[in-house]
């Protein structure tokens, strides 16, 4: 047994906790279903820096736009309320037939919701020194330290006129897509009958960022596949919800989907068995730039 997951007993113990599964280990955290006076809950321990600075951003953003924390340690290991379901927006955006194009749709619009709802909850000091800036964020990518595929560089320089900026700056989840943002509490699909409201559907898993609300979206454009996004008409689509949903500017939206595609596969550059991935990113962001109605001028 290793020490995360020895780690559960104590806490087990503290917060009156009974096992409700096996835990799971990945190479950041220890993920351990429990109840508490039988209701279904999440613990989650962090092994690296990130989770620990997600864990405790979640902790302070209190349900407001993310997953309930019943308590959390200053550690970053938080218990939160478990999911109805984590697969819903993923099915919804992967659906085929007719109404495919709506069924995505519907999870886009919940995206932007649940990104929105993020960036008002109150920044607290302590929450906006511990974020990690996007211009950090993107180093790898607008500041390498090794040579990238030249492929990368419109992408490249697209990310730097955007981090050049001077907008508002918000405290950002860093990673909202199809997995990081559930459904608590309702029944049924993403559409229909018994969907849930807007607050039904919170965030989890937070990176703690610090930028333009612009980026917290454009993850969504990419997922839960390049292949599902590269889908004829998705792009613009996705694009066209997005700003509707957040008031961004269309173009912006886009550049900021291009600026991340370059990011994601400057951080698998090197990765022979990401090739596919890293080649889908490339058709998907210049895909973003095709659509920009500002035909990729400056912003």
């Amino acid at each position: 047994m290793t020490d995360a997951v020895a780690q559960l007993g104590p806490l087990l113990a503290r917060w009156r906790l009974d096992p409700d599964g096996p835990a799971v280990r990945t190479a950041s955290s220890v993920l351990a279903p429990v109840r508490r006076d039988g209701a279904p809950l999440m613990l989650k321990v962090p092994l690296v820096e990130e989770e620990r600075r997600g864990g405790r951003l979640m902790a302070a953003w209190a349900g407001g736009g993310a997953a309930p924390v019943l308590a959390s340690d200053a550690d970053g290991t938080v218990l939160m309320a478990r999911a109805d379901d984590p697969g819903i927006l993923v099915r919804e955006a992967s659906a085929d037939g007719s109404d495919a194009d709506a069924r995505d749709d519907r999870a886009t619009r919940i995206l932007a919701r649940a990104a929105a709802r993020l960036h008002r909850v109150p920044r607290e000091a302590p929450v906006v020194a511990e974020a990690v800036p996007l211009a950090v964020w993107f180093r790898e990518l607008v500041e390498p330290t090794r040579p990238l595929p030249r492929a990368l560089d419109r992408g490249a320089a697209v990310a730097r006129e955007l981090l050049a900026g001077s907008g508002s700056a918000a405290v950002l989840h860093g990673d909202v897509h199809h997995g990081n943002v559930l459904r608590f509490g309702g029944e049924g699909s993403a559409g229909g009958d018994g969907r849930g409201g807007d607050d039904d559907w919170r965030a989890i898993d937070p990176k703690g960022l610090l930028g333009d609300p612009g980026f917290d979206t454009a993850n969504v454009l990419a997922n839960p596949t390049p292949a599902i996004a590269l889908r004829p008409g998705r792009l613009a689509r996705r694009a066209r919800v997005i700003a509707e949903e957040t008031g961004a500017d269309l173009d912006t939206v886009l550049a900021w989907a291009e600026a991340w595609c370059a990011l994601s596969a400057a951080w698998d550059a090197d990765d022979a068995a990401s090739r596919p991935r890293v080649a889908a990113l490339g058709r998907l962001g210049a895909l973003a730039r095709d659509e920009r109605p500002g035909g990729g001028r400056p912003l």
